[in-house]
């Protein structure tokens, strides 16, 4: 993954999108990737999940010039939107604008290093048992980086073991994120 990068662009559209006009704490900004977790949860217990095979076909049709960012969007909420994986990009979000709000990159290498040490035990345990496990770490920080180092590379390991393409989905969702309107029509 690309942790600067992504980074610096989560943050930066989340305070064009207004999330950072005001100073809050670090449990408003790890609660709020909770609830990104329990939506996943939720996607899951309804059973969607990404159709990326008809979004790649459809959001590429042939559009006039002036139509093809509305179509695309519309093809974005048809075919992934509110499902497992588009879930799992919002909490990865969440957590690199987390790092971008509190001023640091989070390092790549050190989650690299707890991904291969993950991989048996995720894919051991139940997807609402992996939900409670990211929970529980976010629940219980008071220390953003190793928070955020530990989430992503939990959440990297999560990915592989469902066959997600999560930086795929991450991409996808940013660019979605950046044509939503303010707060993205919610109050925080």
């Amino acid at each position: 993954m690309h942790y600067k990068e992504y980074t610096e662009r989560a943050y930066e559209i989340a305070c064009r999108h207004g999330f950072h006009d005001k100073d809050l704490p670090l449990a408003h900004w790890l609660m709020l990737a909770i609830t990104e977790v329990s939506e996943m949860v939720e996607a899951d217990r309804k059973g969607k999940r990404a159709q990326v095979a008809m979004f790649k076909r459809e959001s590429v049709s042939p559009q006039p010039k002036d139509r093809v960012k509305a179509h695309w969007q519309f093809c974005f909420e048809q075919f992934i939107k509110d499902t497992v994986e588009d879930e799992m990009a919002d909490v990865c979000i969440r957590l690199f604008d987390l790092a971008g709000t509190k001023g640091f990159t989070p390092e790549e290498k050190k989650s690299g290093l707890l991904l291969g040490r993950y991989d048996d035990y995720v894919r051991s345990r139940s997807f609402t048992e992996n939900a409670y496990e990211l929970c529980g770490v976010l629940a219980m920080s008071n220390n953003a980086r190793a928070t955020v180092e530990y989430s992503l590379a939990y959440l990297q390991c999560w990915a592989r073991s469902l066959n997600i393409d999560l930086e795929w989905h991450i991409n996808q969702k940013m660019e979605y994120n950046d044509m939503r309107s303010r707060l993205h029509g919610k109050k925080y």
